[in-house]
C-alpha cells in the first residue's frame, strides 16, 4: 500500500505500479489460412488502461479498457487484450508488441516482450543462419 498526495490529502491504494508486468503469447509459426490468436496480459487490475498493439514498430490497434467497480466483481473479468487473425497471410508475419498504458490511478506504461509470427520455412532459415 502506498500514499498518493492529492490536494494535501493522502489517498491510499493497494495497487503498486512497480509490480505491473506485461506478458505476451510465445512466438508462433503458422501456415497461411490458419486462425491465430495472440494475447497480452498484465498483472494488476486498474480502472482505465489503454492498450496499443504495434507490428514492426507501427501501431495497428488501440483500445481502452475500463474496469468499473461492479464489473470487477465478475469472475470472467481479466486483464488481457488479444489480436485474432481469422485467415492469416504472409503479410501478417512480424513482431507484435503490446504496450499497456495505465491512466487511472496513476500514469505508467509497460511493453510486452513481443510475439513473433513467422512461417515454418522462415523459422528454419533463421535457425540455419545462426
Amino acid at each position: 500500500m502506498f500514499c498518493i498526495s492529492y490536494h494535501k490529502m493522502c489517498l491510499f491504494t493497494g495497487v503498486s505500479l512497480d509490480t505491473l508486468v506485461v506478458i505476451q503469447s510465445p512466438d508462433v509459426s503458422v501456415m497461411e489460412g490458419e486462425t491465430v490468436n495472440i494475447t497480452c496480459c498484465w498483472t494488476e487490475m486498474f480502472e482505465r488502461v489503454w492498450v496499443h498493439w504495434r507490428k514492426n514498430g507501427i501501431t495497428i490497434r488501440r483500445q481502452v479498457l475500463h474496469n468499473k467497480a461492479q464489473e470487477s466483481l465478475k469472475k470472467d473479468t481479466n486483464n488481457c487484450s488479444s489480436l485474432t487473425f481469422p485467415n492469416i497471410t504472409r503479410n501478417d508475419s512480424g513482431r507484435y508488441i503490446c504496450r499497456v498504458f495505465v491512466e487511472i490511478p496513476l500514469p505508467v506504461e509497460r511493453n510486452g516482450t513481443g510475439t513473433l509470427v513467422t512461417w515454418p520455412h522462415t523459422k528454419l532459415l533463421q535457425q540455419w543462419i545462426v
